[in-house]
C-alpha cells in the first residue's frame, strides 16, 4: 500500500503564535471556528484541499476513489464537514468517487487536544477503527483530517487499511513542526471560544455542523446558568441533534458529564411547551 500525505499549512510555534511555511501568521481564529462547527470556515479549507488534490492526484480520474474523514462513532469529527465538502467539490472530476465512513468502537471523555504525545498513542492503541473491507478493497483513499500533531491517528488508520486499500493520501489542514507544548492543539482549537455564547453566534451565522467537540464542550461547561440559557436559545433541531450525538457516542452515561446531560435533557423535554407559550 502506498501512503502519501500533505498539509495546507506546516505550522511552527513561536511565543504563543503559529506561523505557516511561508512565514505568515496562521489564522487560529478561523481554524477554531471551524472546529466548533462553522460552515464558512470548513468551506474555506475544503476548497483549498480539493484544489491541492486535483493538482497532485488528478491522474486518479478514472480510478475507484473514496473520501472519508477521521474515524468517529456517531458524533462526527470536525473534519467530517471538510470531507463532505471535498467530496462534493471533486464529484465533477472523479466520476467513480464515493463518500464513506470510518467507524470507531470506543469514545473517551475529556479533550484529546490537551493530551501529551504518549497519552495520545496510548489512547489510540486502545481504540478500534472499523472499515467495510469490501467497500475499501483495491481503491484509492482520500482521508481528510484537520491538524496532524503526533501522527497517532494516522498510524492507527494506516494499520487498519493495510492490505485493503491500494493507495491512500492523508489530506490535512495543518501539521505541527518542531517542538511545542502538549496543550498547543487545545489552545488553537479554542482561540475563538470563550463561552457557549460564542457557539451560539456560530449557530446563528449559517449552516452549523454539530461535532464531537461541541458535544464535549457543552457537557463539560461549568456555568450551568449560562448553559441552560444557551440550550433554551438554540433551535430545537440543533438541540435534538446534539442529544442524538451525545447519546449515540455514550457520553450521556459517563459520570463526568452526568450533571450537564441531565440539564440538557430537562431543557429538551420542556422545550416544546416553552415554544408553544412563546407563540
Amino acid at each position: 500500500m502506498t501512503v502519501n500525505s500533505f498539509s495546507l499549512y506546516q505550522l511552527s510555534y513561536r511565543s504563543d503564535t503559529f506561523y505557516d511555511q511561508e512565514g505568515f501568521l496562521f489564522d487560529t481564529r478561523q481554524y477554531s471556528l471551524f472546529k466548533y462547527g462553522c460552515h464558512e470556515s470548513a468551506q474555506a479549507y475544503a476548497s483549498q484541499i480539493a484544489a491541492q488534490l486535483l493538482l497532485d492526484y488528478g491522474h486518479w480520474q478514472n480510478e475507484q476513489v473514496i473520501v472519508c474523514a477521521s474515524a468517529y462513532k456517531v458524533a462526527p469529527t470536525a473534519a467530517e464537514a471538510i470531507a463532505q465538502l471535498v467530496y462534493e467539490a471533486l464529484q465533477t472530476y472523479f466520476p467513480f468517487l464515493q463518500k464513506v465512513k470510518v467507524g470507531r468502537e470506543t469514545v473517551f471523555p475529556n479533550d484529546y487536544g490537551s493530551m501529551s504525545a504518549a497519552d495520545r498513542f496510548s489512547l489510540m492503541d486502545r481504540n478500534v477503527l472499523t472499515i467495510d473491507d469490501h467497500l475499501f478493497r483495491k481503491k484509492k483513499l482520500i482521508l481528510v483530517d484537520d491538524l496532524r500533531v503526533t501522527g497517532a491517528h494516522e498510524r492507527k488508520m494506516t494499520d487498519t487499511i493495510a492490505g485493503v486499500v491500494d493507495e491512500v493520501v492523508f489530506a490535512y489542514v495543518g501539521s505541527l513542526q518542531g517542538d511545542f507544548p502538549a496543550s498547543v492543539e487545545f489552545d488553537i482549537n479554542n482561540t475563538s471560544i470563550a463561552s457557549v455564547n460564542d457557539i451560539l453566534t456560530i449557530i446563528g451565522k449559517d449552516i452549523f455542523h454539530i461535532n464531537a467537540r461541541v458535544c464535549k464542550y457543552v457537557l463539560s461547561y461549568q456555568n450551568l446558568v449560562e448553559l441552560r440559557t444557551f440550550l433554551l436559545e438554540i433551535p430545537p433541531a440543533v438541540l435534538t441533534r446534539l442529544d442524538e450525538c451525545i447519546c449515540g457516542d455514550g457520553y450521556h452515561v459517563m459520570p463526568e458529564y452526568e450533571t450537564n446531560y441531565l440539564l440538557l435533557r430537562d431543557v429538551l423535554d420542556r422545550k416544546p411547551a416553552l415554544l408553544s407559550l412563546a407563540v
